[in-house]
């Protein structure tokens, strides 16, 4: 399941939203809401690269805001899922992982 924003539209993917989850769905567009409002406001500066994708600050105020949004309706079990599985998918171990979570959930 995935989605991005290209040039201030988001695009859900198909997977996504034909998977019934409603909190799934939403996770996402708050995400990419935030990217809208980042393009609208001239804070992105392009295709971020995808070894520095966590690193950058427009991901991580998505990220933040997609995970306050979990923390208000979701288990914390199933957040903690969520960041395991998103750094596990760009690879981060380590110390990194702790300081990665650390980041991500410091508004909840």
């Amino acid at each position: 399941m995935s989605a991005k924003t290209i040039n201030g539209v988001v695009i859900l993917n198909e997977n996504l939203i034909d998977s019934g989850k409603w909190e799934d769905v939403m996770r996402y567009v708050v995400h990419e809401v935030i990217h809208v409002m980042q393009q609208e406001a001239g804070k992105v500066q392009g295709k971020v690269d995808k070894d520095k994708y966590l690193d950058d600050e427009n991901e991580q105020e998505a990220f933040q805001a997609q995970i306050e949004y979990m923390d208000d309706h979701e288990p914390p079990e199933k957040i903690q899922l969520y960041l395991e599985q998103l750094l596990d998918h760009h690879n981060i171990k380590g110390p990194k992982r702790k300081e990665y979570i650390r980041e991500l959930t410091k508004d909840i």
